[in-house]
C-alpha cells in the first residue's frame, strides 16, 4: 500500500538529521536533570516539567511541518486514520 506523500515527507522529517539533532540535544541536556526512583514512588515534578518541554519542542516542528506542507492537524490524523483502517 502506498502511502500518501505528506506521510512519507512527515516520516523523512522525522528522521532528518536537524530533527534527530535537535532531539538529541535536548535530551543530552535533559539526562542531567533525571534521577532515578523507584517507580511505585512519587516521581519529581521536574520529570513532568521535562517531559512537557519534550513535548512542547516535538508540537512546534510537527506544526512547522504542517504548515510548511499546507495541511492541518486534522487533516493529518484523518489522513492516518483513514490509512489504519485500510490496514
Amino acid at each position: 500500500m502506498d502511502l500518501p506523500e505528506v506521510i512519507l515527507k512527515l516520516e523523512e522529517m522525522f528522521s532528518s538529521p536537524e530533527f534527530t539533532g535537535t532531539i538529541g540535544d535536548f535530551l543530552a541536556s535533559a539526562a542531567l536533570q533525571f534521577a532515578f526512583f523507584d517507580l511505585e514512588a512519587e516521581q519529581p515534578l521536574a520529570h513532568y516539567q521535562l517531559y512537557e518541554a519534550y513535548q512542547e519542542l516535538v508540537e512546534k516542528v510537527v506544526e512547522s511541518f504542517l504548515a510548511q506542507e499546507g495541511i492541518s492537524s486534522e487533516q493529518l490524523f484523518e489522513e492516518l486514520r483513514r490509512i489504519q483502517k485500510d490496514g
